[in-house]
């Protein structure tokens, strides 16, 4: 898009495109692992976590998400130990965790183990111990009519939320944005972070984005995740990747049958409408705000759970694991509690392996491309109780089958390319695939993933 405009504080501010952006090209085919240092071990220290890297690098992680490791502001705090997202300071570590020495350290060796790291964001606001609370007030947003500093909001609609524990910042105050976008570069000069994940994304003005990626770019390549999933003007101003809300909401629904397989071909169409070709979508069946506030997947979707992860890795965009799912993580995790996750079996590292490896290695899985979006198949016999689709590249193609009924399914899938395809999930199943004549059996609520050899 070209000169788009966004509406600030009533005044119609002119922002200019500055794709495309320095964005490595790891990024078209990787995944992201989230992490909360808080709760990932017993300890919930760096180093306590450090000993989970070789595991994470061996089960294909390729990017780390760190959840705010800064201070955390005692005013206004939340239960005893606060959100991660009241921040106050964003040049420290919070002590609990360790050291800004030990998290650099920690950095390097994800890096030697060719992973990658990114810091969760709060452009948006801080928490009430942040020093510029006292010592620039006018980085703030004032209470009507008074000098009283506002708890954050809603700018979309102008109402408060329950969010009393941080403050809200005031991006009209031009002094502002350059001010923040160091406080991002010192990660990236001091730590060599690949990226940023940023926090409620659409609540930040436009015009700081367009001005943040070119300056943090300055210190190398770099991805950029947008906690936000309506705003195409995003990848236009500063984002690779957001977050696959809509999406997210659909698996939701499918699962309790509200929705239909018909609804995920209608959200895609939507989707190729409303975004740029270029445009990352992150799927997921959990984070850290859908386990702790809405339920786990295993609540939410049910005997779909893992059908539905699969679909996530392998439909258009790019796969989320939260920390915990490889466990799996059967509870929800309190926010603002010590409540740690209590790793023991790792029952599920293979399932969540076989995807995030073969996502790793490009071809029909890459992301940020319109050549191989995912297709629909069609069926000898219609059943619109299976997904089914196709991935395609010149390094061969993807077949993707789910059955999202609790009956098992025979189906035939036609307009695929004939040819020998193994079974991802099984490691000695192959097919000789021809259009029409091969036939699948799908268990109830159960999948297929089949790949060319």
């Amino acid at each position: 898009m070209s000169n788009p405009k966004e509406q600030s504080k009533g005044e119609e501010v002119e922002v200019k495109t500055n794709r495309p952006f320095n964005t490595p090209a790891w990024v078209s085919t990787t995944n992201i692992y989230e992490v909360n240092i808080r709760q990932y071990t017993p300890e919930g220290t760096f180093k306590a976590f450090r000993k989970h890297l070789s595991r994470l690098a061996e089960m294909g992680v390729g990017v780390i998400w760190f959840m705010p490791i800064y201070p955390i502001s005692e005013l206004n705090r939340k239960g005893s130990l606060g959100s991660y997202y009241a921040s106050s300071d964003f040049k420290q570590v919070n002590p609990e965790f360790g050291t800004l020495a030990e998290f650099k350290s920690l950095v390097d060796e994800i890096h030697d183990l060719g992973m990658h790291v990114i810091l969760d964001w709060t452009a948006n606001h801080t928490g009430w111990d942040h020093p510029w609370v006292t010592q620039h007030p006018e980085y703030y947003i004032k209470r009507k009519g008074t000098d009283t500093i506002r708890h954050a909001f809603n700018p979309q609609d102008g109402a408060e939320t329950d969010w009393y524990d941080i403050a809200q910042l005031d991006y009209s105050n031009p002094a502002l944005t350059p001010v923040m976008i160091e406080e991002m570069r010192f990660w990236r000069k001091q730590c060599n972070i690949d990226g940023f994940r940023c926090d409620v994304a659409g609540f930040v003005p436009l015009h700081f984005w367009h001005a943040a990626r070119p300056i943090l770019e300055m210190d190398g390549p770099l991805f950029m995740l947008a906690e936000w999933g309506s705003e195409p003007l995003h990848f236009e101003a500063a984002f690779d990747a957001n977050y696959g809300m809509e999406f997210h909401h659909l698996l939701n629904a499918l699962a309790i049958g509200e929705a239909g397989v018909a609804d995920v071909w209608a959200y895609q169409e939507r989707d190729i409408a409303l975004y740029p070709e270029h445009a990352i979508h992150l799927n997921f069946t959990s984070n850290h705000d859908e386990n702790s506030w809405n339920g786990t997947e295993f609540e939410r979707m049910g005997a779909l759970a893992d059908a539905l992860w699969v679909v996530c890795a392998t439909f258009d965009g790019m796969p989320l694991v939260y920390a915990g799912q490889e466990e799996p993580l059967f509870e929800r995790l309190l926010f603002f509690e010590k409540d740690d996750i209590q790793f023991s079996a790792f029952a599920k590292t293979s399932f969540f392996k076989m995807l995030l490896k073969a996502r790793r290695k490009g071809g029909p899985l890459e992301a940020g491309t319109s050549i191989n979006r995912a297709q629909r198949i069609e069926l000898l016999e219609p059943n619109e109780k299976i997904l089914a689709y196709q991935r395609k590249s010149d390094n061969g193609t993807l077949m993707v089958l789910v059955n999202t009924d609790e009956e098992a399914q025979s189906v035939f899938p036609l307009g695929v390319k004939e040819g020998i395809y193994t079974d991802l999930y099984a490691n000695k199943f192959v097919v000789d695939y021809k259009p029409g004549k091969s036939s699948f059996l799908l268990q109830p609520y159960g999948y297929l993933v089949l790949a060319t050899l």
